[in-house]
């Protein structure tokens, strides 16, 4: 039989997310901590944190991330918060989404920027998909990943679907293919 329980923050959770069977969760007021027995247990407090927008908590090579709006990621490791490095072209970026994928790679939402595919430490874009090539709307507001490791967005004006399993990958930014090769199966 499952049991629930309504717990209230002071003055309400930002976001929770479960991490080392246990159920972790943001206040307003930066205290980090974890829902245990009906109650809200404090962590860690962190006054950097309060007043800022915290978009999501999320996993990524077993730390905990906390995605602020103003495109800032920070790391939890169960006893230090830290600041990620983000490539220029993020850092600073409206954010509104994140996902870790396969612990290789980030995946950013960003709200006028669509999707940006990050290197697993933050300091390289791999790829930006928005408007431009392939969205319907640059707000990216929700990440999801299906069995096959496709991605699925939720978007101001739809939902998008990004093959990543394609064998077929471009190689040039808005440039011209005048012959195609077989290398080794490539």
């Amino acid at each position: 039989e499952r049991k629930s329980t309504i717990i209230y923050g002071n003055p309400g959770f930002f976001v929770v997310q479960l991490w080392k069977n246990r159920v972790w969760a943001l206040e307003r007021t930066g205290d980090l901590g974890i829902l245990e027995d009906g109650k809200f247990k404090v962590i860690k407090s962190y006054p950097q944190l309060k007043g800022a927008e915290v978009r999501k908590l999320f996993l990524h090579n077993d730390l905990l991330h906390i995605l602020l709006f103003t495109g800032k990621v920070l790391r939890f490791d169960g006893n230090t918060l830290s600041s990620m490095p983000l490539a220029e072209k993020v850092d600073g970026d409206a954010l509104f989404s994140a996902h870790s994928y396969h612990n290789q790679q980030l995946m950013f939402g960003s709200v006028s920027n669509g999707l940006l595919q990050v290197k697993g430490d933050g300091s390289k874009i791999l790829a930006n998909i928005n408007a431009s090539n392939g969205l319907i709307d640059n707000t990216v507001l929700s990440i999801g990943e299906d069995i096959n490791g496709n991605l699925w967005l939720g978007l101001d004006y739809g939902i998008a679907y990004v093959e990543m399993q394609n064998a077929l990958r471009p190689i040039f930014d808005r440039g011209a293919t005048y012959g195609i090769e077989d290398w080794n199966n490539n």
